[in-house]
Parts: C-alpha cells; sequence; structure tokens
C-alpha cells in the first residue's frame, strides 16, 4: 500500500493488505471479560483505556461530528466536543443524567432491585410483621439502595475537561486546542483494532472506513495458490510456505513409496517367470 497516497482512494485489498500489516502497531481494544460490566474501568494500567469516552479517560473518543479522534499519549477526559456530552439523557428513575447507552442495564438493575424489595416485603409480612413495620423497614432499604444507585450514576458520567478545550478533528478540518489524529475502531477480525493515522496511508484507510468501505482480502485462484509464494530468501531463491514445503515432502515420500512398489513387482514378476521356465525344464 505504499503507492497509495493521502488523496487516493484504496481498494479493499489494499486496505486489508495495509491494516493486517499494521494491526499490531494500532491501538488494542480494550474489553472487560464477565462478570465485569461494559462500564468498568480496567485493574491495571488505565492510561491505556481504549473505549470510547470512557468516564475513567481515554485514548479514543467520539466526538459530536461523528469522527473518532486518537490522543497524542495517555488517556484524557472528554471535551465539551465529544459525543458522550450529547448522548446524556435523564430518565424518570433518575435524579442524575447518564449516558444512554447505559440506561438498558441500569433499568434491567433497578427494576431487579425494586423486584428483591418487594420479595422482602412479603416475606417479612409472611413472618409476623405488621404491615406498618415491613413498609418502614423496606422504604430504610430503598432509601440505601438509591443512595447507592444515584452515587453509581453520577461516576458512570464522563468528566469533561473544560480547561484544556476542545478535540480538534482533521477530517472535519475543525481546529481545537487539544491536538488529536484520526481513528476509526474496527472491531472486526483479523484486525481488532482501533487504526490511528500515523502516516498519509493510514489516513487514506480512515478516510475510506468512514465512508463504510471495510477491507477484504483479495481471494486467490485455486492455481496461484498452489504456486510457490514469489518471496524472495537468501541467494535470489523463492522461500516457500509451510503449507507449500509439506505438500511438497508428501509427494517425495508418495513418490518414492511408487517407486520401491514398482521395483519389488518387478522382481516379483522376474522370479516367477523364472520359476515357470524351470518347471518346463528349459
Amino acid at each position: 500500500m505504499s503507492s497509495i497516497g493521502i488523496s487516493s482512494s484504496p481498494s479493499p485489498a489494499q486496505m486489508h493488505s495495509h491494516l493486517f500489516r499494521k494491526s499490531r502497531q494500532n491501538l488494542s481494544i480494550t474489553t472487560m471479560s464477565a462478570p465485569f460490566a461494559q462500564w468498568q474501568p480496567l485493574r491495571t494500567h488505565q492510561n491505556m483505556e481504549t473505549r470510547s469516552c470512557h468516564h475513567t479517560g481515554s485514548r479514543i473518543h467520539t466526538l459530536s461530528c461523528g469522527h473518532t479522534i486518537s490522543v497524542t499519549r495517555d488517556a484524557e477526559p472528554c471535551a465539551t466536543n465529544c459525543a458522550s456530552i450529547s448522548n446524556i439523557t435523564s430518565p424518570s428513575w433518575a435524579k442524575t443524567p447518564v449516558q444512554k447507552t447505559h440506561v438498558a442495564v441500569l433499568e434491567k438493575t433497578r427494576l431487579a432491585i425494586d423486584a428483591a424489595l418487594k420479595i422482602h416485603s412479603s416475606f417479612l409480612t409472611d413472618v409476623g410483621f405488621t404491615q406498618k413495620d415491613s413498609n418502614f423497614t423496606v422504604a430504610s432499604h430503598i432509601s440505601i439502595i438509591l443512595t447507592i444507585f444515584n452515587n453509581q450514576e453520577s461516576r458512570l458520567r464522563p468528566p469533561v475537561d473544560l480547561i484544556s478545550g476542545d478535540f480538534s478533528c482533521e477530517l472535519c478540518s475543525t481546529p481545537g486546542l487539544r491536538a488529536a489524529s484520526p481513528a476509526f475502531i474496527l472491531n472486526v477480525a483479523p484486525y481488532n483494532c482501533v487504526v490511528v493515522k500515523k502516516d498519509d496511508n493510514d489516513l487514506a484507510a480512515i478516510k475510506e472506513l468512514v465512508k463504510g468501505v471495510m477491507p477484504m482480502a483479495p481471494v486467490k485462484r485455486e492455481r496461484e495458490r498452489d504456486m510457490v509464494a514469489g518471496v524472495r530468501g537468501r541467494g535470489g531463491k523463492k522461500v516457500m510456505s509451510a503449507e507449500t514445503r509439506a505438500r511438497v515432502r508428501e509427494g517425495r515420500v508418495t513418490k518414492r513409496r511408487v517407486e520401491e512398489k514398482r521395483r519389488v513387482l518387478g522382481m516379483l514378476k522376474d522370479e516367477v517367470f523364472v520359476e515357470e521356465l524351470e518347471g518346463l525344464g528349459l
């Protein structure tokens, strides 16, 4: 992909070649496996966070213009032109605004807590508590739980750095006080990385990704797959892949076996012929 310039449009095959080769040089996508939730921070190296606009700070941010950017070094808090700020909503059950992406999970948690409290109230009534005492006990639990729940909601909101200013966006030609590079979250195999602009080739690939063009490995014809790759090694000799070497080795073994079988069969035929002649008295 070295021939791709900043003003050109690389093909899906060129994008695959370039991105696959540089996938380990790009940022990895930080994920939290179960039982951790999507918003929980990394246990170590939080400065390497790449979940976009994460509330603990991130190296990757999605702007209100729709483009994704990467900060120059460690994770940074959101800016006022981050999309996470415009994605804040105020559900009827929340005292403080929360991110829209978290509403479904938080609502599920709230309903589970509500159901547990109702079961607890019924249990207290069944074991002899009066309805008044039961309601008082549940109400005290509700007060404690709501305090914890509201504190959690406030922590999930990404903090905004109002002093440092907005992020710049090269794709929109929008200036900003905080330097940033164009990026794209490519969470598909075999890449699974955040593509960050380091040169003009990266920028050309990111522009195509933003348009919706996805990289695609070229489909080789069967004859081409069977041919030895034209990669030169020491002495100018072609270097065969492991699969090709295995096929060559199997072919040589088969050839030797066939030749040995023919030799043995030839000897047997000669012996039978000699025995027949002896039987005839010749």
